[in-house]
């Protein structure tokens, strides 16, 4: 849209396809009137819609994998629902990658995508190894309303992941795949589906095929006899059930190298007697019963019955097809209390202030009988020994009403503050039977915002307190502070604008103006233009605990900037501090470059002893083209 475009690619000789291509020889590139780039001959596609052809690799250099030539690829579009791109990575020290990806979607009925990565890596002069890895997702969507979910992704080994960018993928210690149906079922919904889990760190799986569950929201129990309701507020109708159903086959395997057999149902044990491969079954039922009612208009009163029915394939002592149960009860009584302060001549107009003292009585009988069945994949029964709790709790909440000058009205801040504390008595237990009082805190202002620039500030904490001598055993505090504004900066040499994408070469002509200042104001309102507004923020969150009988301490602190230094420049820097062993966990810097149709993006990360570098010097105005990158990472 500028007058003086800052680059342009010139040739000498070019032919125009009409609705295809362009061929020309010879191509320079120029940026400021300045050559950087020569190519003998090239062909650039001029079609609107998507089109098969190669893509531009990225060529490059580091010290890992020496010089390198990333993604000679050739993109195939298919109909207009999928897309295929196959590409190969040359490394000259490492090897070479290839991989296969594929996106295809089809509005309403399903949508997914599919990667797959072979990789053939030299270790050393004498030492070869080949890696793949393959993921795939995929949704669909049913006439009956139903879904069907797949997230499948398996791999050879985890060392595929070594050279990644993508600190997360790297330090990924766990292979997940699952498949899942969902389908309306009596006004809730029926899942069904399976997950299967490698754990990387010690070689183990997981596999939970089938698993089945229901869920029925709670409902008034009324309902199950009439749907008329005659009544206003009576007793009976504040009694509510719900049920829940949950069938699993739950295998964990250990063996190194099993086979499908010991990954799907067969049990294996060691001389020993011990499992090194187990598989369990069960279907576990959950009913609950509750009531929940306000009497006398303040004091809240709730009761509550949960009893649950499981049934086992087997159990500990070899017993096949065998049952289980447990139930539990709990009744709460709680009574808010309010006060008001009101404050006509100041800022602030109303303090309010909420105590919320509680009472609850929990009991389960004795189920040590159940020690005998297994647990596993959300199936399992409670099996210790009766148990009769009271617990008392003491809630406090402080809200704030106060006058804001700027908009001259009134505005609320609830829950300012908060404290809660609690503590509980085993009517069972011999001895000490109070529990330990837990404390817990928090302090959240609103926003202050000034002309130039914004404050946050929040704070909560907890701490654990022996009931008896009243000592504190731990505590922890967590602040965060977040400081943004915006500043101004001004473009002292903005570039003039062409007169056909602006408009002015196709406007009529006036010969007579309204005012003599019109000049003025017109060239007023440009400089108005030259002057933009960009943020900058800097958030700080510190995390501390400490255990008072040893001493131990944690202490952390996350901090991250973000501004512009001028109006084209532009930085970021976050880290990852531990303070207890004054060790800098993570960093990383990036920096922005803006150059009108152009932009330079500089990124450094460093994580323990891996840390990455990359250089990109990319189009913003065909951000599918000419694109330059160079990247670095060393390991130690």
């Amino acid at each position: 849209e500028i007058k003086e475009p800052n680059f342009f690619i010139y040739s000498g000789r070019m032919r125009l396809y009409y609705g295809d291509k362009i061929v020309a020889k010879p191509i320079i590139f120029f940026v400021n009137h300045f050559p950087v780039l020569m190519l003998p001959f090239g062909t650039f596609s001029v079609k609107t819609e998507r089109a098969s052809g190669i893509l531009v690799p990225e060529p490059g250099y580091n010290n890992v994998d020496g010089k390198f030539l990333e993604n000679i690829a050739f993109y195939y579009a298919y109909d207009d629902f999928a897309e295929f791109t196959t590409a190969l990575d040359w490394r000259e020290r490492t090897g070479w990658e290839a991989r296969l990806e594929s996106n295809y979607i089809r509005r309403y009925y399903f949508n997914g995508s599919f990667l797959a990565r072979y990789q053939h890596r030299i270790d050393s002069p004498f030492v070869t190894n080949k890696e793949w890895y393959v993921r795939g997702r995929h949704h669909s969507d049913f006439i009956d309303r139903s879904t069907l979910d797949a997230n499948l992704e398996f791999m050879s080994s985890r060392t595929i992941w070594d050279s990644s960018v993508d600190i997360d993928e790297r330090l990924n210690e766990r292979v997940t795949s699952s498949i899942a149906y969902r389908r309306p079922f009596l006004s809730t919904t029926l899942s069904a589906g399976t997950t299967y889990t490698e754990i990387l760190t010690d070689n183990t799986k997981q596999l939970i095929l089938p698993t089945v569950s229901f869920s029925l929201p709670s409902k008034p129990v009324y309902e199950l006899f009439t749907r008329k309701v005659g009544f206003v507020d009576a007793w009976w109708s504040h009694f509510n059930y719900s049920y829940s159903m949950r069938g699993v086959h739950y295998g964990f395997v250990t063996d190194p190298n099993p086979s499908l057999a010991d990954i799907l149902y067969k049990n294996t044990q060691d001389p020993e007697g011990n499992y090194i491969n187990q598989h369990n079954a069960g279907i576990r039922h959950t009913l609950g019963l509750s009531y929940n009612r306000t009497l006398f208009n303040w004091m809240n009163f709730s009761q509550s019955l949960n009893g649950n029915e499981v049934w086992f394939d087997r159990d500990r002592d070899g017993t096949l097809l065998v049952r289980g149960h447990d139930y539990n009860t709990s009744t709460r009584v709680s009574a808010p209390l309010y006060g008001l302060a009101n404050f006509s001549n100041f800022k602030i107009r109303v303090i309010r202030h909420i105590m919320t003292p509680s009472v609850t009585f929990n009991y389960s009988p004795d189920f040590t009988e159940n020690q005998r069945f297994y647990s596993f994949g959300g199936i399992g029964l409670n099996s210790s020994p009766r148990r009769r709790t009271v617990n008392l709790g003491l809630d406090h909440k402080w809200s704030l009403k106060f006058f804001d000058n700027v908009t001259s009205t009134e505005r609320a801040l609830n829950d300012i503050l908060t404290l809660n504390s609690s503590i509980s008595y085993d009517l069972d237990r011999e001895g000490k039977a109070f529990s330990d009082i837990n404390h817990s805190a928090g302090f959240r202002p609103a926003q202050v915002s000034l002309p130039w620039f914004n404050f946050r500030y929040s704070t909560t904490g907890s701490a654990r307190q022996d009931a008896y001598n009243f000592d504190i055993l731990n505590w922890r505090v967590s602040n965060g502070l977040n400081i943004s504004g915006e500043n101004r900066y001004l473009n002292y040499f903005p570039q003039e604008k062409n007169v056909f994408f602006t408009g002015a070469a196709i406007k009529p002509q006036d010969t007579e103006r309204a005012s003599p200042f019109d000049d003025l104001a017109e060239t007023t309102s440009d400089l108005s233009r030259l002057s933009q507004r960009f943020p900058w923020s800097i958030n700080l969150n510190h995390d501390y605990s400490k255990v008072v009988a040893t001493g131990f301490y944690t202490s952390n602190l996350r901090s991250s900037l973000s501004f512009r230094l001028t109006y084209n420049w532009s930085i970021n820097y976050n880290n990852y501090i531990n303070l207890q062993r004054n060790e800098l966990i993570s960093q990383s810097v990036s920096i922005n470059r803006d150059m009108t149709c152009w932009k330079l993006l500089f990124t450094w990360s460093k994580q323990g002893d891996y840390w990455n570098l990359r250089l990109q010097l990319y189009n913003i105005k065909l951000p599918d083209t000419l694109r330059l990158r160079h990247s670095d990472y060393r390991r130690g």
